[in-house]
């Protein structure tokens, strides 16, 4: 066509949707015109001239081009309209140019004629190439006709009309009919993407058959142009089915998009197994360009002949076979188009099926059952041959997947941006059917008549469709999928496997139930709570098992109890209340939901029953009841109860609230609606449990196991109370240094259970073998680094349970453990130093001693104690006594006296016991010039202890309220029991200078102390109340220790605790008068727990303050004027040679002997010194003591101790 026949005028109005547009000639002096004939049909109105306007085309001579358009809009009416319109119809032409002569007829499609941009409109094209009396329109064959979706490029129309002859237009009762003579009987027609017509993946192919339209003529197909149709525009055509229907996707199909809208997943299920089945099968069909996914403008209509084995089966796997309906009432059966994404569309069936089984399995068991997903356990009862498939058109199937708080949530299916068929059963009867709901693989058997001990299946419902005919498609129609023609092996699937699982589960299983069981069920339950069970082939009375070991009792049709876990002393269950007939109505549905997924984290009075979720695992009692409404914080829940049959593991379904069975009937919607706060807590309970195990906390183990299995199914409690009322006695000190408000189990639960029927009676004897965790951390206590809180409070003692984990498998405690932490601010009345620093032996105020158990005989033996080889250094303020070392210690009951439930409460002794080693200082420093020495009285380096007693003490009470047991205790009562302190008398070695090495349970003392030169024995450790008085009411004289006086460490240790070693050492015998006594003398050195003063004493046989004179026999009375200890510098003889050292001496000043009433000596003073072996070292221990005397007369200068000492002087 020539360029300048765009340059157009426009001579003349629309006229009945008829235009002629002229092109001007270049001959000024003739006017001759070539028009544009332009027929505008509007979809809404018609056309009603087409056969007169048929004869008006055979005038050739004059028309250029011939357009009918179909628009579902008018034209315009103005001159501006009118050139936009024409100048877009003739972009069409020059599209389609057949040259110099001749003229093009086209057939356009528009959506909307007054915005036209689109440069490839929907059109076909005929070429008229020869003139007789039919004026023929005939198709140039060269190439494909094209007819895409209005707008888009992705699908055409390709009519092969190489084989017709004569093709023209024709008027067939008011259709434009593509008339030819008998030439060819069908002519191949293609719907597909754009590109190869031939190509038949990609394209829907009919071989169109020639219709006879009467006077010799045949048509491939018309186009109607009477409005009477209502369908003016649209293509009709009979043809025969090519293989390349199957590029279509005959299925039904689902799709998930983002919030944004935005496509993500495509879910298919192929309708037909074989689609050759109806590869050469008839059908009718009608395409509408502008309107392809509009059913009632575009479908396929299968031809009786047509039957296919669908994918669809009953519950043994049956195919069901499938072929248009021939009941009077059908809805015709047809194929028509959905949108699956922005650029792809697929069949899928609607309307009336006739079902029917292959003949060799018409006779099977549960034949008459339509399986709806991937459980078979969820069915619907159906009878193969009476019951027909209708498809209902154009429900929802757009789930919208979303992000919130970084979880993803699946909506239900909402009629979105897709939507595909849903089902609905009929038949002639009207019969009522069965809907079947077990939960996935977990369905109920019950024992046979014939034998107790084999279980049959007895399916249990309450779901009961009524068939009315005068309810809606809508309304009685539900989601399925048929799964039985998926294949996995194309790279090309939409969605790879573990997503089609996921999608059932989570999608098309709960949202079929909850449609199903709203037809079923439109009103509301019985006021009293009766629900009957309505069974198959089941029976009304009995006990029935699932093979989780769930135990369910019907009687009369009336569900009355629910037990899912025993064992020999207790049973998990629900129960009807005496006001109900049957469990409330809630439960019921949940536990016989197909994918059930169940969340129960309050406990209405009505939700649950009666509930008796009370449970002891090896003296440890839980109680898993969910509390009321009004005691369950809102993001920090206990007793969540959780009930999974389902496929897909834990972890998916927690992110899903809106996919949990009967979320409203068990959880609180008033503050929580949505399920968000609940699903986010459990959310992050198992991540903090997932990062516990991953961080090297083996006691998760299993918990993060089942929670990343999808083939676990079972029940679950989550945050589970412990009664801590009824504990096993040897835990009950545990309590004191609990925070009782964080102590809970973090779970318990049930792994299987064995099931052995009774033999009197149809029950079965339950043994269920069940886990738990308990898993508790102090809140001032970060495991992982160790650091502890310090307490908050002043005491002297503190108790703090830092960890404990008790495992539980098989029903029994698999391992126990707990880190107890005593602190400990004061020892012997003397502060704990926090602030020493000790290369070696590091300061500490805390004790950490360890628990385990050991079963012995069936019984939990529990044991606390500090590890191993553990030192723990506690400095004291005290001059005398400067560390406590404790090595080991225990913790045990020591009585339990009354109930936490009656007043005053639950009273619980227990009691720590120490063993260790005192650790002595090195007392005062010398005088000059040997100040860099000590007077070292105490000696012990090392002094080992045993005994050491701190009891504690509380009271437990327990207050009820609505059900919910709050328990509290009284603040911890400590008291030190010193005086039942044991200590060694044995002196193992002298210690080195600088040793840190050292034997439990060995004494050692320093070199150059007192005890490494004076043989004493260690006698006794005093402990000394306040209330006790000075040691002088313990016969001790003063013992005037020179060094101390001078140090001003001297005093009165009267009126406070005062602490002391009380020491043995013979001086000898005492001669005739007492030839069988060894004379020995007592030291004591104390120190007070207050003051720090320090207290040398000594007592000798007789001998008394004040006046330290012993008396023998009543005759003779020896006395002294003094006694004072001191360590002085002295010449001995050691080791073969003489050397100055310092030893220590007990100075009897100023002796006197008196014989009734005379004295001896007369005058004068006479002294005596009484001093150990100076030459001791760490390998000599001193063996006995040296004596030396002297007397000095009135007026002589005194003289010194002998200038050298042996060590066996």
């Amino acid at each position: 066509m020539s360029s300048n026949f765009l340059n157009i005028a426009y001579q003349g109005e629309f006229e009945d949707g008829v235009a002629c547009l002229l092109e001007p000639s270049n001959q000024s002096d003739e006017i001759k015109c070539y028009a544009l004939l332009y027929v505008h049909v509007d979809v809404s109105a018609g056309y009603a001239n087409l056969a007169a306007l048929i004869n008006q085309l055979r005038q050739t001579d004059f028309y250029k081009l011939a357009v009918f358009a179909f628009t579902s809009t008018s034209a315009g009416t103005t001159q501006q309209e009118l050139k936009a319109f024409s100048n877009t119809l003739l972009q069409c032409a020059q599209k389609n140019e057949s040259g110099s002569s001749g003229f093009n007829t086209q057939i356009v499609w528009f959506d909307d004629v007054t915005t036209i941009d689109q440069t490839t409109p929907p059109f076909i094209s005929l070429t008229y190439t020869t003139k007789d009396n039919y004026a023929g329109l005939y198709v140039d064959a060269s190439s494909p006709l094209l007819l895409g979706n209005a707008g888009g490029t992705s699908r055409f129309l390709s009519v092969d009309f190489s084989k017709a002859s004569n093709s023209f237009l024709y008027c067939v009762e008011n259709k434009l009919a593509l008339a030819c003579l008998k030439n060819s009987d069908t002519t191949s027609l293609a719907f597909g993407t754009q590109g190869n017509p031939n190509n038949n993946k990609s394209a829907l192919n009919f071989a169109a058959t020639k219709q006879n339209i009467g006077n010799g003529f045949y048509s491939y197909f018309t186009i109607t142009m009477d409005s009477t149709d209502g369908l003016v525009g649209g293509i009709d055509f009979t043809g025969v089915v090519q293989p390349g229907f199957t590029s279509f996707n005959t299925s039904i199909q689902y799709s998930a998009i983002d919030d944004s809208n935005k496509d993500l997943e495509r879910f298919e299920y192929p309708l037909m197994v074989d689609t050759s089945q109806i590869a050469q099968q008839q059908l009718s069909s009608r395409i509408d360009p502008l309107n392809p996914l509009n059913q009632a403008r575009t479908y396929f209509n299968p031809g009786d002949a047509v039957k296919f084995t669908s994918s669809f089966r009953t519950l043994l796997g049956s195919p069901i076979n499938l072929e248009p309906s021939q009941a009077a009432t059908a809805k015709p059966a047809q194929f028509i188009f959905y949108l699956a994404s922005n650029d792809y569309v697929y069949l899928s069936p609607i309307g009336d099926f006739a079902t029917s089984l292959p003949k060799a399995e018409q006779g099977l068991l549960y034949k008459n059952n339509l399986l709806c997903g991937l459980s078979g356990t969820e069915y619907l009862q159906f009878t193969a041959g009476t019951d027909e498939f209708r498809f209902v058109p154009s429900q929802p199937a757009t789930v919208v997947v979303s992000s919130v708080n970084n979880k993803k949530q699946v909506s239900n299916l909402i009629a979105g941006k897709y939507v595909s068929s849903w089902l609905r059963l009929v038949d002639a009867n009207n019969d009522s059917r069965q809907y079947y709901s077990e939960p996935n693989g977990q369905p109920f058997y019950a024992s046979s008549s014939n034998d107790e001990a084999l279980l049959s299946y007895y399916p249990l419902t309450q779901n009961t469709m009524q068939q009315e005919t005068s309810s809606s498609d809508q309304a009685m129609a539900f989601p399925i999928a048929c799964y039985s023609a998926l294949s996995f092996a194309d790279t090309d699937d939409p969605a790879p496997k573990a997503y089609y699982e996921y999608f059932e589960s989570q999608v098309l299983s709960t949202n079929r139930r909850n449609v199903i069981t709203k037809i079923c069920n439109p009103g509301p339950p019985p006021a009293d709570g009766g629900y009957p069970i309505l069974q198959g082939d089941a029976k009304a009375d009995g006990f029935f098992l699932t093979p989780l070991g769930y135990r369910a009792s019907v009687s009369g049709g009336e569900w009355t109890d629910l037990r899912f876990a025993q064992t020999s002393t207790e049973t998990l269950e629900l129960n009807k209340s005496t006001d109900w007939k049957s469990l409330p109505q809630p439960i019921q549905d949940a536990f016989l939901t197909n994918q059930q997924f169940m969340v129960v984290s309050v406990d209405s009075g009505s939700n649950l029953g009666v509930p008796s979720l009370n449970l002891n695992l090896a003296g440890w009692d839980f109680n898993l009841t969910p509390p009321p409404k009004e005691d369950q914080i809102l993001g920090s829940y206990h007793n969540i109860l959780i009930f999974k049959s389902c496929t897909g593991n834990l972890l998916q379904w927690i992110t899903t609230p809106d996919k949990w069975t009967n979320y409203d009937d068990f959880n609180d919607t008033d503050s929580d609606p949505q399920g968000n706060y609940l699903s986010n807590w459990l959310i992050q309970y198992c991540n903090d449990a997932i990062a516990a195990f991953e961080s090297g906390n083996l006691a998760f183990k299993n918990f993060n196991q089942l929670i990343n299995d999808v083939n676990w199914n079972g029940f679950i409690a989550l945050n589970v109370s412990i009664d801590v009322g009824n504990l096993d006695p040897a835990l009950d000190p545990l309590l004191g240094g609990i925070v009782l408000s964080k102590f809970f189990a973090h779970h318990v639960g049930n792994e299987a259970t064995r099931a052995q029927p009774q033999t009197s009676t149809e029950d079965f004897d339950l043994e269920s073998s069940l886990f738990a965790l308990i898993y508790y951390n102090d809140p001032g206590y970060n495991p992982s680094t160790g650091q502890v809180v310090s307490p908050q409070s002043n005491s002297i003692y503190d108790f703090k349970v830092l960890t404990l984990t008790a495992l539980f498998l098989k029903s029994g405690i698999a391992s126990f453990s707990s880190k107890l932490m005593l602190t400990i601010n004061e020892l012997f009345g003397s502060k704990v130093l926090t602030n020493t620093s000790h290369e070696t032996f590091p300061a500490t105020t805390r004790l950490l001693l360890d628990g385990s158990v050991q079963t012995r005989g069936g019984v939990s033996v529990y044991s606390f104690q500090t590890p191993p080889h553990s030192d723990n250094y506690f400095y004291l303020s005290s001059g005398a006594l400067s560390a406590v070392e404790i090595t080991q210690a225990e913790f045990s009951i020591t009585s339990v006296s009354g109930k936490s439930t009656v007043p005053p409460g639950k009273a619980i002794d227990s009691d720590f016991k120490f063993w260790g080693n005192l650790i002595f200082g090195q007392g005062v420093n010398l005088p000059a010039p040997n100040n860099t020495d000590y007077f070292d009285i105490f000696s012990y380096e090392r002094l080992a202890f045993s005994q050491l007693d701190l009891s504690m003490s509380f009271t437990l009470c327990q207050t009820l309220t609505d059900g919910e047991s709050t328990f509290t205790k009284s603040p911890l009562d400590f008291k030190i029991h010193r005086g039942a302190i044991t200590v060694s008398n044995q002196i193992s070695n002298i210690s080195d200078q600088g040793n840190t090495n050292f034997n439990s349970g060995s004494n050692y003392i320093r070199e150059d102390s007192l005890l490494s030169q004076f043989p004493m024995k260690l006698k006794n450790f005093v402990v000394a109340a306040t209330d006790s008085g000075p040691p002088s009411n313990m016969g001790y004289s003063n013992l005037t220790a020179t060094p101390i006086t001078k140090a001003n460490m001297t005093g009165t240790i009267s009126g406070e605790q005062w602490f002391g070693l009380e020491f043995e050492v013979e001086l000898g015998a005492m001669g005739a008068l007492a030839p069988s006594v060894i004379f020995t003398a007592e030291l004591l050195f104390a120190w007070g727990a207050t003051s720090g003063n320090l207290y040398t004493g000594i007592k000798l046989p007789g001998l008394g303050p004040p006046d330290k004179l012993i008396n023998i026999e009543g005759i003779i009375t020896f006395g002294s004027k003094a006694i004072v200890f001191d360590r002085v510098e002295i010449q001995a003889f050691c080791n073969g040679s003489q050397t100055t050292k310092l030893a220590y001496v007990i100075n009897f000043a100023s002796i006197g002997l008196h014989i009734l009433s005379l004295s001896y000596p007369p005058a004068g003073s006479t002294n005596v010194s009484i001093f150990g072996n100076p030459c001791s070292d760490s390998n000599t221990l001193p063996s006995n003591v040296g004596w030396f005397g002297s007397y000095i007369k009135p007026g002589t200068k005194p003289i010194d101790p002998p200038p050298s000492l042996t060590k066996d002087d």
